[in-house]
């Protein structure tokens, strides 16, 4: 079942929205290049507006859509999360900075509201479903588990070959005792797959042949269990080996049957087969339950997940490729401990799986915060950019943001919470689509006067107290105070005309 296309969701102008996106954007990446960190300001924000963007891709009536904007999602995630896993003091600025923007570009294009966050999280949840299970791929071949598994299973199987001829004749009565189990499994999976691929006899000895565990003779069961005993005990076989010494060429026929492995491989290999048909079975059914009762919109929320994930698995398997992005690693780092030990692949599908678990753990908490009574609904997503941009600022202040940065941040967090409910209240009164921009273009020039007013107001109170005697800390929260009396007087002249 698919929804309606909803074309711009927010109940926001489109310009006053775009405005207070673009407001929200620069002071982000303003404030992060102020640090000396100009590539990771660039990539956290343009992570933040690629997932805001392409949530409202998500929304649509066609799979094709929805696999752009899954992907879009994904990417985003991955340069936003990306530019803050750097560890240091910066780490801190560029996650609130980036969020601020994720949210303001939520509100602005598709409206931080319950759909966006059904659509955002089915997109989240499926591609980590998606990548987590290319992660164990890649990790185990990494770590060379279906090698091991091969090697242990030759050497199980050879173990038995040249075991006594006791252990042989054993082992060939627990396969077939296996084959009958696994046939009473298989059976009914074939007859749905494949109605018609048996003969009414044919079908009906298969079921003679098959066995449920419960129909198995106890005595059967006690009988082998008493044989498997005897040939792990020392010498058990020895009566059986004697027996076959005594019958001439009869025991060296049966001799040659239990250990060349004309009986034994066949055996196996009717094993694995009725195995694999009831190991698929089962992933049928839980990729089903999975897919829910629209697999193709459940696939292309997924396919971001997909489509990056399998890049990534292919590009690292490339020496040339693994060896530029590990060079940056520093030896006793924990992304180069990872990669030593599972591979760069599995340790960057890793890391992108974290990463959709970080944005879906925000996009979940801000959407908690806008049903609280202490945000607007109407106009959640620009309350809380701004509220993020605001704290950016002051995290900024120990980061070594310059002050005047940090004014223009905290101005840049007021202009986006005023333009961003501007916008709403002008899109639920004339709708999103009214021509609206002369107007939003006055207001817009009024609100950068008052925060300009309040920037120079600041940067005087700041630097003109030096000469007294007022510590740095003292001499900052003044300066705030006196930009945000300023802000306040310049507005309130403003309503009154």
């Amino acid at each position: 079942m698919t929804r309606g296309s909803r074309e711009f969701e927010t109940t926001a102008s489109r310009f006053g929205a775009s405005l207070a996106l673009v407001v929200a954007a620069v002071a982000a990446f303003v404030l992060v290049a102020s640090t000396g960190e100009l590539l990771r300001g660039l990539v956290g924000v343009g992570g933040a507006v690629l997932v805001g963007r392409s949530a409202k891709t998500l929304d649509t009536r066609s799979n094709e859509q929805r696999a752009v904007g899954s992907l879009g999602v994904v990417v985003g995630s991955a340069l936003l999360v990306g530019a803050v896993a750097v560890t240091d003091v910066a780490s801190v600025l560029v996650a609130v900075a980036a969020f601020a923007v994720m949210a303001v570009a939520l509100d602005a294009t598709t409206g931080l509201d319950e759909d966006t966050g059904q659509n955002l999280f089915r997109t989240l949840i499926h591609s980590s479903v998606a990548v987590g299970i290319l992660t164990v791929v890649t990790a185990s071949i990494a770590l060379g588990l279906p090698a091991a598994l091969v090697a242990w299973v030759a050497e199980v199987g050879e173990t038995v070959v040249r075991s006594s001829d006791f252990g042989a004749f054993v082992s060939i009565q627990i396969g077939v005792l296996l084959v009958s189990l696994l046939l009473a499994r298989a059976l009914p999976r074939l007859d749905r797959w494949t109605p018609d691929a048996w003969l009414p006899e044919q079908r009906e000895l298969l079921g003679h042949l098959a066995t449920e565990p419960w129909e198995v003779p106890r005595w059967v069961l006690g009988l082998l269990g008493v044989q498997v005993v005897v040939a792990l005990s020392a010498g058990g076989g020895h009566l059986f080996a004697t027996f076959l010494d005594l019958t001439a060429v009869f025991g060296d026929v049966f001799r040659f049957l239990l250990h060349s492995g004309v009986v034994h491989v066949p055996l196996a290999v009717v094993l694995a087969v009725l195995g694999g048909i009831v190991l698929v079975d089962y992933l049928r059914g839980v990729l089903v339950v999975w897919a829910g009762d629209d697999p193709p919109e459940t696939l292309a929320h997924a396919s971001g997940g997909v489509a990056v994930g399998v890049a990534l698995g292919v590009l690292t398997a490339v020496p040339m490729v693994a060896t530029l992005v590990t060079a940056p690693f520093h030896p006793e780092s924990s992304a180069a401990a990872l990669t030593q030990v599972f591979g760069l692949g599995a340790t960057l599908l890793g890391s992108l799986v974290a990463a959709l678990v970080a944005v879906l753990a925000v996009v979940g908490t801000a959407l908690s915060v806008t049903n609280s009574r202490y945000i607007p609904p109407e106009a959640g997503g620009f309350a809380i950019g701004s509220g993020l941009l605001f704290v950016a600022a002051l995290v900024g202040t120990v980061s070594s943001v310059p002050p005047f940065v940090t004014f223009v941040a905290v101005g840049a967090a007021l202009l986006v919470w005023d333009l961003g409910e501007n916008a709403v209240g002008l899109g639920r009164q004339l709708g999103v689509d009214a021509e609206t921009r002369r107007g939003e273009v006055v207001h817009t020039t009024g609100s950068a006067l008052a925060v300009g007013v309040g920037i120079v107001v600041a940067v005087v109170a700041m630097y003109g107290l030096g000469p007294l005697s007022v510590p740095s800390g003292g001499r900052a929260l003044l300066a705030l105070l006196a930009f945000v009396a300023a802000i306040d007087r310049t507005e309130g002249h403003e309503r009154q005309e």
